[in-house]
């Protein structure tokens, strides 16, 4: 059975996902970062993430990013 990382990290209601998305409007470009509650923490780097940016394995449930995930499913090792 997987281990609910978001139990043992004990996130709190001031989390906040930290996940960096890119904006793109047609007369400026930018990143921000999520402001929505973290509800989980990805697996492998720690990072605390939203509903929206969270991803579950299909193999063993485990909750990652989308860069780990690619990863923990047999894709190239990425550079952090």
């Amino acid at each position: 059975m997987a281990t609910n990382f978001s139990e043992v990290f004990k996130l709190s209601e001031t989390d906040t996902c930290s996940t960096v998305t890119h904006v793109d409007w047609p007369t400026r470009q930018y990143d921000t970062t999520c402001s929505q509650r973290a509800l989980a923490v990805c697996q492998k780097c720690e990072q605390p993430l939203c509903a929206v940016h969270v991803e579950i394995c299909p193999t063993c449930k485990g909750e990652f990013c989308e860069g780990c995930l690619f990863e923990h499913q047999g894709g190239p090792e990425l550079v952090q």
